[in-house]
């Protein structure tokens, strides 16, 4: 029951346009940062110590954060509309040039990436510019 579901949503949000997504990431991310008190009053409190800002910066990241959570699951569920054709309209990869070069030494690429945005889009974008990719692990990058 629960794939259907995540299955009808993707298609759901695959059928609107990119822009409302993310306005609807917004809105979902602002609904939840003031509707689970209790998270977002534990990411502030262990937010301020950590780095060393006043409750005011903290809440300010907090809820920046509730915002892009929301846009990157939307993004997830929107992989599907990803395609050869449209990719670039939606990933920018810098320096691929780098990425080219190492590879034609046939050595093999190790590409990292940290938790900003929706990084697993990159593993779209090599595959949709021929490129095989496979997923190193869930949490730090790809290996080509």
């Amino acid at each position: 029951m629960q794939y259907k579901f995540v299955m009808f949503m993707s298609w759901l949000i695959c059928h609107l346009p990119y822009r409302l997504t993310m306005s609807m990431g917004w809105l979902l991310g602002n609904l939840y940062y003031l509707l689970i008190k209790k998270e977002r009053e534990r990411a502030i409190a262990q937010m301020m110590p950590a780095l060393n800002i006043s409750e005011a910066e903290a809440r300010k990241i907090v809820r920046k954060s509730f915002i892009n959570l929301a846009r990157n699951v939307l993004e997830i569920l929107y992989m599907p509309k990803l395609n050869e054709n449209n990719f670039h309209k939606y990933i920018e990869i810098d320096h691929l040039e780098r990425l080219q070069k190492a590879m034609a030494e046939k050595k093999g690429v190790v590409i990292l990436t940290g938790h900003i945005g929706t990084w697993e889009w990159l593993s779209a974008a090599f595959t949709l510019k021929d490129r095989k990719s496979t997923r190193l692990n869930s949490s730090h990058g790809y290996i080509s």
